[in-house]
C-alpha cells in the first residue's frame, strides 16, 4: 500500500497564499515603478531575484539555527512572499525574448549574472545568518 502524501495545515495554505499575494504586488509594484526596457538587461527582475535569494538564504539559516517566531515563517515568507517575489519563469522569457530580438550577449550576460549573482546572495545570507545568535524569539 502506498503511503498518502503529507497535506499541509490549512493556515500554512493560508500563510501561502498571504504570502503569495504580499510578494507579487511587492514585484509587480517595483517593475511598474522601473521597468525592464526591452533589448536592455532585465535589471529590475534581476534585481528582484537576487534580492529574494539573499532573503531567502538569510531567513531559512535562522529557521535551521532555531530561531523561534510566533508563526511559521517558512509558508508565508519562503514559500507565499519569496516564492511570488522571485521568478524563475519571467527570468526564462526575458532570456528568450532577448534571444528572439537578436540580442544573444545581453541574453547570455543575463542568464550567467544571474545565476552568479544569486548563488552569492544565497551564499552571503547563509553567512550572515550563522553569524546570529542561536533560538532568537522574534
Amino acid at each position: 500500500m502506498k503511503p498518502r502524501p503529507h497535506l499541509p495545515a490549512p493556515r500554512h495554505i493560508l500563510a501561502v497564499f498571504a504570502g503569495g499575494m504580499a510578494g507579487a504586488a511587492a514585484r509587480y509594484g517595483i517593475l511598474v515603478g522601473y521597468p525592464n526596457t526591452p533589448g536592455e538587461f532585465p535589471r529590475t527582475t534581476f534585481m528582484e531575484n537576487i534580492a529574494g535569494a539573499f532573503v531567502l538564504g538569510l531567513l531559512l539559516t535562522l529557521v535551521l539555527r532555531g530561531w523561534r517566531w510566533r508563526f511559521e515563517p517558512r509558508p508565508l515568507l519562503a514559500t507565499g512572499m519569496l516564492g511570488a517575489f522571485t521568478t524563475f519563469s519571467t527570468f526564462a522569457v526575458e532570456i528568450a525574448d532577448l534571444i528572439d530580438d537578436g540580442y544573444l550577449g545581453i541574453s547570455i550576460a543575463y542568464a550567467v549574472a544571474s545565476l552568479v549573482a544569486g548563488l552569492l546572495a544565497a551564499l552571503l545570507g547563509i553567512r550572515l545568518g550563522q553569524m546570529a545568535p542561536r533560538r532568537v524569539a522574534v
